[in-house]
């Protein structure tokens, strides 16, 4: 629960194949198993006498070597029904593979953490996800403990304009609902200050490619070093449900995610704040 740690999740949306991410090199069981997909032993990028990273992954590896990355290998779910759907439920509400959850583990950790929430908010949102909306994944038992931004500027912009009435909702069937909007108001109006401020109080500090995931990073690792008291971030690397031409496809997008990763570290590395990011 130290308030100065933060924690960044990548979600690669799709269903990725994890044996051709982090191959079981000297497994001989893998190469029988996929004998269109498998990954030449003189290709892959060792990290050990047992596995290795895809060949696209060389920034990771070279931040493995220097032991600023690690990799838990073989997590998943027993019986699996192999359904993208129920495995991403599954790992987002932390269930077990029988149980069905409606709640986050990430959100059932905040509103534990802070059992003030929401009737006192925080200066800065617990929790952001750079998309259109939030995940089962913020999800509390009293609401979601996240916002969802694509855009800090375009969030700021909108928010500061918004005002809220003080006078009392009316007692109709619309009351309700209309104390949820001016609540909704509030909150946005305090989180776009502070989000304002972090993005004016920081700058970017390494070379990112242009790509959609490396620009959520870039404005992540902004948001850090301006000091917003965020402490979850949530981004999203998409295209990885490859029926078909996986060699080509995954090559790309594991490229994409292993320099916007090594971009990121490289950015907060320079802000002094990477002992503080997992």
């Amino acid at each position: 629960a130290a308030s100065d740690r933060i924690l960044v999740l990548i979600n690669l949306s799709g269903g990725n194949d994890g044996l051709n991410t982090v191959v079981p090199y000297a497994d001989s069981r893998y190469f029988n198993a996929r004998p269109n997909i498998k990954l030449p032993t003189d290709q892959v990028l060792k990290l050990n006498s047992d596995l290795a990273l895809h060949p696209s992954m060389g920034a990771v590896q070279d931040m493995f070597k220097s032991g600023t990355a690690a990799v838990v290998s073989n997590v998943g779910y027993p019986y699996q029904d192999r359904s993208h759907f129920r495995s991403t439920d599954i790992w987002n509400s932390a269930s077990d593979a029988e149980e069905v959850l409606f709640t986050g583990w990430i959100g059932r950790y905040i509103e534990k953490s802070h059992p003030e929430y929401p009737a006192q908010l925080p200066v800065a949102p617990f929790a952001i996800q750079v998309s259109s909306s939030t995940s089962l994944l913020l999800q509390g038992e009293v609401g979601n403990t996240g916002i969802a931004i694509d855009n800090p500027d375009r969030f700021y912009n909108l928010a500061k304009g918004l005002g809220s009435s003080d006078s009392p909702v009316p007692a109709t069937l619309a009351g309700p609902e209309l104390k949820y909007v001016r609540e909704i108001l509030e909150q946005s109006n305090t989180f776009s200050t502070a989000i304002n401020q972090a993005m004016l109080g920081s700058t970017t500090n390494a070379q990112y490619d242009t790509d959609n995931f490396a620009s959520q990073l870039k404005v992540v690792a902004r948001l850090i070093n301006g000091g917003l008291g965020t402490t979850v971030f949530v981004v999203t690397l998409g295209g990885f449900d490859t029926h078909s031409a996986q060699m080509a496809q995954q090559a790309t997008l594991l490229n994409r995610l292993s320099r916007g990763i090594k971009s990121f570290f490289d950015d907060i590395t320079a802000s002094g704040n990477a002992n503080r990011v997992t």
